[in-house]
């Protein structure tokens, strides 16, 4: 007994043989439906209509080392149960299991030379007086080449999907005490108990508050949020009875002419219906004619003197809803009297060559922070991209 008991632990931990990308993801699959079981609902081997919003893999780089965060999030066509996050990383041919969480449906991730952020969206909770929704923050560090838990905080978030207050730390801690395969959700409501405890409130009063920034999420920054918020409207039209409308949020410290980010606000009859297309820097401008809709995003090259660049990301609609036709790039040189040439494009994406059948057709709901970075590296694999 206790030697079977053994392996069984053992199998967790260390893989039984090499598995590549897509066999992962089969895996995770796996494991997300054996942990819908464990929580009490039938899974779809049972007969309930499991669907996966996301399947998916991001390879990022920690202490010279690649890696891959393989994740599924499963859940219901009709929402009879809360849907389900699980991770797991892939390394060296060799799939590691990570955590499952409940009552999650995005996923996002970054990274620094040694940790690993990831941000989790929770479901949206309705009641008859509010709508809420949040975000959690789980940062990890590598510490000999396993993943452990530094912090765990939590932010609620606006209609837009915007933060609405600053992240509350529920845990911080720089010694290796959980691995990433130790979190679930008992041990993330334990952490947050803690918190809430009086040695808690007690020893998080001196505690920084939790940073967000892809290049800085271990360096904390103030509690008190310097930023300030900008919406301008950009455009709007009407398709026989359907009302579209498009803003730009600028998220600015001393003035909007220099801000940290800017998102276009899209909304159908009023309903918000994507925040996706975001940049840093650079200018956002948007084209309409009928039916295409064009949002371009330029900025000047820092590494390259005179070059300015432009992104031309293209939707056709069809029937109501915005189809991504075209996402491409443009490379001008800026002569002295400021006019620019073109001097290469870039087509990293055409609906008639990439999907002439049109079984994977993305709408503009359904786009997700990074698609944009996805399509390009799909442009390189596939060779029709070459620098």
């Amino acid at each position: 007994m206790f030697k079977k008991l053994l392996i069984t632990l053992l199998g967790l931990v260390f893989p039984m043989h090499a598995l590549d990308y897509f066999q992962a993801l089969d895996q995770v699959k796996s494991w997300s439906e054996d942990f819908v079981r464990q929580q009490g609902y039938k899974s779809s081997k049972e007969g309930s209509y499991t669907l996966y919003s996301k399947a998916t893999g991001n390879t990022f780089r920690i202490a010279n080392q690649n890696y891959t965060l393989i994740y599924a999030i499963n859940t219901t066509k009709d929402h009879t149960r809360p849907s389900v996050v699980c991770t797991g990383i892939l390394f060296k041919g060799k799939f590691y299991r990570g955590f499952c969480l409940q009552g999650y449906e995005k996923l996002s991730m970054e990274n620094t030379k040694d940790s690993l952020l990831i941000k989790l969206i929770q479901t949206p909770i309705h009641t008859p007086t509010a709508n809420t929704q949040a975000q959690i923050f789980l940062a990890f560090k590598d510490v000999k080449g396993t993943f452990y838990l530094t912090r765990y905080a939590k932010q609620t978030l606006d209609s837009a999907l915007f933060p609405k207050a600053t992240p509350k730390i529920f845990y911080e801690q720089e010694s290796p005490t959980y691995a990433m395969g130790d979190v679930n959700d008992r041990l993330l409501e334990k952490l947050q108990d803690q918190a809430a405890s009086p040695t808690g409130a007690r020893s998080s009063q001196n505690s920084t508050c939790f940073t967000t920034d892809a290049h800085n999420f271990n360096s904390p920054a103030p509690c008190e949020s310097t930023h300030q918020i900008k919406i301008q409207e950009l455009l709007s039209f009407n398709v026989n009875n359907d009302r579209y409308s498009f803003s730009k949020r600028i998220t600015y410290t001393d003035s909007p002419e220099s801000p940290s980010s800017i998102c276009i606000l899209t909304r159908h009859n009023g309903t918000l219906l994507s925040r996706t297309l975001c940049i840093h820097q650079g200018q956002v401008d948007l084209a309409y004619k009928f039916p295409y809709l064009t949002f371009e995003m330029g900025q000047y090259d820092s590494s390259t003197d005179n070059i300015y660049t432009k992104l031309y990301v293209t939707f056709k609609l069809v029937e109501n809803t915005f189809y991504l036709h075209q996402f491409s790039q443009q490379f001008f040189r800026v002569g002295e009297n400021g006019n620019k040439q073109v001097v290469r494009t870039l087509i990293f994406y055409r609906q008639s060559r990439d999907d002439p059948k049109k079984r994977h057709l993305m709408s503009l709901d359904s786009l997700e922070p990074g698609f944009t970075q996805e399509l390009q590296a799909q442009c390189y694999d596939k060779g029709y991209c070459i620098d």
